[in-house]
């Protein structure tokens, strides 16, 4: 007895149009690819690396972004969908035209995925938003209040990676140094400067950490770091904390053989060892073993820069 044979049905034969798509197609996709992979992994056509510095801050005030306005969460008197107002904007980190961008004034991951979206640009942000941010951390963490935290942000490309970060948590402790000045201070004089603190440092910039990346661009490697020393340090003389801090830093970088770009509202002590810009209370120190050129723009509001061959 033999076993039934399986008939096989030919394929239909494609007619001209749909032999023509099926062509047209094939040749589409190499063309998409590398299309796609040229837009994320561009090559640095200038052969410097340009590190900024931008608070943006100092952007919403310039008008280069617009925010909502943020409120604490209130009991509803209604029911239905909850409608909240996500964080905009219209502006594009890439017209900044920089490499690295050593961000401030940061509320929002969201609010910097827009402004630097995640198919280009590789986003660092300060483990500080899990302490004041809600819930955890994902596209929708922000800071609560008026907190705002540093983040750092690379521009996808061949020559250029972060082989390590360093979160700076304890520039933003300024209750040791409030508590040596109120110990050697009047009782009456200590209590009302420490009510002032709470009033003027609760939910600002007075409690910043800060972050830092190693950079290896074309064989090189350095460290670049984003920080927002608290007011009193930045007009004071170097016996604050978080400046000691912030130095300490940055000799045990250099002793190890690194360069260091440091951005941000920082102090005059900060800028002693390398060459600086500044514009409206934003800036950027560069190693001189770098051999940066610095400048500043206004084309978001203050951006300073180092550009580092």
């Amino acid at each position: 007895m033999t076993s039934p044979t399986r008939r096989l049905r030919k394929p239909a034969a494609l007619g001209p149009v749909r032999q023509l798509a099926a062509c047209a197609l094939t040749v589409a996709l190499p063309v998409l690819f590398a299309t796609a992979a040229q837009a994320r992994d561009p090559v640095v056509d200038d052969g410097l690396l340009r590190i900024a510095s931008w608070n943006l801050a100092d952007a919403e005030e310039a008008g280069a972004i617009e925010r909502p306005k943020r409120t604490e969460k209130r009991w509803r008197t209604t029911f239905g969908a909850e409608l909240r107002s996500r964080p905009r904007s219209n502006f594009a980190g890439g017209r900044l035209k920089a490499d690295v961008v050593l961000l401030q004034g940061v509320a929002s991951i969201r609010e910097v995925r827009r402004i630097f979206p995640a198919r280009d640009w590789k986003l660092i942000v300060s483990r500080q938003i899990l302490k004041f941010g809600r819930g955890r951390l994902n596209v929708d963490s922000e800071l609560t209040g008026k907190r705002t935290t540093t983040a750092i942000a690379v521009r996808y490309q061949r020559q250029l990676r972060v082989t390590g970060l360093e979160h700076l948590l304890d520039l933003s402790d300024v209750d040791e140094d409030v508590r040596e000045q109120d110990a050697n201070a009047p009782a009456s004089v200590a209590a009302e400067e420490t009510a002032q603190r709470a009033a003027t440092s609760e939910g600002s910039n007075d409690k910043v950490a800060g972050i830092a990346a190693r950079l290896s661009f074309s064989g090189s490697v350095l460290w670049v770091l984003s920080a927002v020393l608290p007011e009193a340090c930045r007009t004071s003389g170097g016996g604050c904390r978080p400046v000691q801090r912030l130095r300490n830093w940055a000799n045990n970088k250099r002793a190890d053989g690194f360069g260091v770009v440091i951005g941000g509202r920082l102090q005059a002590d900060i800028r002693q060892p390398g060459d600086a810009s500044s514009c409206a209370g934003q800036e950027v120190v560069a190693d001189k073993s770098l051999g940066a050129e610095v400048g500043a723009d206004t084309i978001a509001g203050c951006v300073a820069f180092a550009d580092i061959k």
